[in-house]
C-alpha cells in the first residue's frame, strides 16, 4: 500500500484490491474510494459546498470549497485517526519517537499529521506499508 500525506490529506493507493481491506483493521478507520484513492470514509462523507462560518466538528469553516481536500487545508484542519474526526493542524500534539534520519523512517504505526518529530511537526511525507511496518521517505516538517 503506498500511503501520500500531502498537507495532512491522506491519500491511500492499494497495490492489490485486498489491501483496503486489511489497511481497514490496520487503521481502526473505515476507507472510502474518492477519485483514484481511497480516503477515510469520515472525510467521504464531508463532501460537498460547505457555507462559510458552518461548525464541523466544532470547527467554524472561514474557507469554504466544494473539494474535500482544499477545505480541510484552508481551514488548517486534518482528520486524525486515532479519533476519528477532524483536528486543528496546530492542536496535535503527540510525539514521535523515531531517530535523526527523517528522510528514511520506519515504524510500526502511521505517523499523524501535525504529530511532532522532536519539536517539529510533521506536514507531509510518501510512505509504503507492507503490513508489518511503515516505510516513510521525505518527511517535510516545519
Amino acid at each position: 500500500m503506498i500511503i501520500i500525506n500531502d498537507n495532512g490529506f491522506f491519500k491511500f493507493y492499494p497495490e492489490k484490491i485486498s489491501e483496503v481491506e486489511k489497511m481497514q483493521t490496520v487503521l481502526f478507520n473505515e476507507l472510502a474510494f474518492y477519485k483514484n484513492y481511497f480516503i477515510p470514509k469520515y472525510l467521504f462523507d464531508l463532501q460537498g459546498l460547505h457555507a462559510k462560518g458552518e461548525n464541523i466538528d466544532g470547527y467554524i469553516l472561514e474557507n469554504t470549497t466544494d473539494n474535500i481536500e482544499d477545505l480541510l487545508h484552508k481551514n488548517g484542519l486534518v482528520y486524525n485517526f486515532s479519533k476519528k474526526r477532524l483536528a486543528k493542524f496546530d492542536e496535535i500534539s503527540n510525539n514521535n519517537n523515531i531517530g535523526q534520519d527523517i528522510y528514511c523512517v520506519s515504524s510500526y504505526y502511521l505517523l499523524e499529521a501535525g504529530s511532532f518529530i522532536k519539536t517539529q511537526k510533521i506536514v507531509s511525507y510518501f510512505c509504503r506499508y507492507n503490513f508489518r511496518e511503515f516505510m516513510y521517505k521525505g518527511i517535510k516538517l516545519k
